[in-house]
């Protein structure tokens, strides 16, 4: 299921930004926690990417 979390990651980097965005326009509190939801799913979708390149990697050459 390491695709999932790279999908919900995606995810939560375009609501991270849809947010932050409309807390610049409305004037409102509250971009350290979008900031923070950025920044634990770019480290997230980095994770997901890796397990699936070394998972990839360890079969690859299994079969070598």
């Amino acid at each position: 299921m390491p695709l999932a979390g790279i999908v919900l990651g995606v995810i939560g980097i375009i609501f991270a930004k849809k947010a932050r965005k409309e807390m610049d326009q409305k004037n409102e509190d509250g971009k350290g926690l979008a900031t923070t939801g950025m920044i634990c799913s770019v480290a997230g979708v980095i994770i997901q990417l890796l397990v699936v390149v070394i998972v990839l990697s360890i079969s690859f050459f299994r079969l070598s």
